[in-house]
This record gives C-alpha cells, sequence and structure tokens, in this order.
C-alpha cells in the first residue's frame, strides 16, 4: 500500500463509488502505483458487483486517474496517478482520408488561403452526465436493478465499519437497513453507531478477527447499533502500582516487625 497515492485519492473530487474503487486499487498499488488486483478482488472489496466496478474503472481511466495495462494470457495490471483537477478529454481529431482530384480540377483550398466564410473550428465540449442515483430512480417510479450502485450513505457507513475476517454480509446489510428504516431509524444512527463499534473493537483488539459482528447482524432486529459500545477500562500496570504507592496515593500504612527488619504494607481498617 502506497500511502503517497492514498492521500492523493482522498484529495480528489469524485463521486463517493468511483474514489472507493480508487482507493481499493491504491491499497493494492506499490510506491509507483503499481498493481494487478482482479475485478473480483475489487469487488469484494468494495462490496459492489463485478460488472459496477468495470464501469467504474472505465471512468477512472478516461478521466485520467487510471491507465489499465492488458497482459495478454493474464490479468490486466494498472498504474494509479490520482488527478486533483480533472479535465475533459483529449481527443485528437479524426484524419479524414480525400479522393485524389481528378486531373485538371482546381487544388483544393487550404487554411493559408482562406476565403471570407472561413472560420476557426469551435470544439464543443458535452458535460459529463453522471447515471441516476437511487433516489432519483425511485422518485421517477424506475426499478432499482440488483446491480445498481449503493446510496452514498452506505459508503459511509462501510467505510466506519470496522474490518472482520471473513464476508461482512454486505447485501444482507442493506436488506437490514431497510427494514429499520421502515421501522423509524436513521441513517445517521447506523453510521453513529458503526463509529462507536469500531472504537470498541480497535480497545479490545478485535479488527480484523472473526469475533467482529457481520454487519448484517449489526443491523438486524437486535439493533446493535443503538448500544453505547463503551471500550472497558484499561488495567493498571504494575509500574503504575508502585507510581501511586510511591506518591501515597495507595491506602496503606508501613509497620515493622518487632525485631526492626524491613518493613511492609498492611492495609489500613
Amino acid at each position: 500500500m502506497s500511502i503517497k497515492i492514498m492521500t492523493a485519492v482522498w484529495g480528489t473530487d469524485l463521486p463517493s463509488t468511483d474514489k472507493l474503487v480508487l482507493l481499493a486499487l491504491a491499497d493494492n498499488a506499490n510506491d509507483e502505483g503499481h498493481c494487478w488486483p482482479s475485478v473480483t478482488t475489487l469487488a469484494g472489496k468494495c462490496g459492489i458487483e463485478p460488472r459496477s466496478v468495470t464501469r467504474v474503472m472505465e471512468r477512472l481511466e478516461r478521466g485520467g486517474h487510471l491507465t489499465r495495462h492488458e497482459r495478454p494470457g493474464r490479468s490486466n495490471s494498472y498504474t494509479v496517478h490520482p488527478r486533483l483537477k480533472v479535465t475533459p478529454d483529449f481527443k485528437s481529431p479524426p484524419t479524414e482520408s480525400h479522393p485524389t482530384p481528378d486531373i485538371g480540377s482546381p487544388p483544393p483550398l487550404t487554411h493559408s488561403q482562406g476565403t471570407p466564410d472561413f472560420k476557426s473550428p469551435i470544439t464543443i465540449i458535452e458535460p459529463s452526465v453522471e447515471p441516476p442515483s437511487n433516489r432519483q430512480r425511485a422518485r421517477e417510479g424506475r426499478k432499482v436493478s440488483r446491480g445498481a450502485e449503493p446510496p452514498e450513505w452506505f459508503l459511509d457507513f462501510k467505510l466506519a465499519y470496522p474490518d472482520r475476517a471473513g464476508d461482512q454480509g454486505w447485501r444482507k446489510c442493506m436488506k437490514a437497513a431497510n427494514a429499520r428504516m421502515g421501522e423509524g431509524h436513521t441513517t445517521a444512527e447506523f453510521i453513529a453507531g458503526a463509529r462507536r463499534y469500531a472504537a470498541f473493537c480497535t480497545a479490545t483488539g478485535k479488527v480484523g478477527s472473526e469475533y467482529v459482528k457481520q454487519a448484517c447482524t449489526f443491523l438486524g432486529p437486535d439493533k446493535p447499533f443503538l448500544l453505547a459500545w463503551k471500550p472497558p477500562p484499561r488495567a493498571e500496570s504494575a509500574s503504575e502500582r508502585i507510581l501511586r504507592t510511591l506518591e501515597g496515593t495507595d491506602n496503606s500504612r508501613v509497620i515493622e516487625h518487632d525485631d526492626g527488619t524491613t518493613p511492609f504494607a498492611i492495609a489500613r481498617q
């Protein structure tokens, strides 16, 4: 993983799904930005359909954030080079082939000869049109396909949720979220709960293990996302105990043996 490239990706002005896929690529890249993950691997990391990953990578390549290198007989490799300022795609003008003029016909006019009506060609740049979101599809009465891109709040939830060994169950998680929202809960509660749970798992050393709850369970009918998830108090070390004793904060007193040998401490009654 290249920290420099990951930082550059965070600074790009990209849609959330595009940024998530570019982050997954940067996570696999070396210091030169070179990586070769499969589309299936990227789809698993991002929690979206492989065909959606393919479409996103095509957009990233057109936008200049990604270069694809084809390797015959093997999977493609990629070079990640995020661009903070995106300009329209540059395309060279098409080359027009002109038929051989008939003998005796006048030579074609060139730009240097010019005519009163000659004007410089006008380049028309059409704005890129993003695909409609799930909310727009619902507003327009269109069915959201199974491979549709997830809503933005769900991507924020996935980024906040702690890593787990094994499947997170993202598709079931989306169904559970819809069920909870039908009960009156909000996406803000889901994201805030994920952040509290991530802090708890970090404090208890569970991040990346199978002891982290599946995301679909976290948003399930038992509603763990509403719990406080306060990290347990840290145990006092032996050195801290000695320092506290020497500073006089320990509730004990020192007495000596009858024969005046080494003193020892007993607790005050």
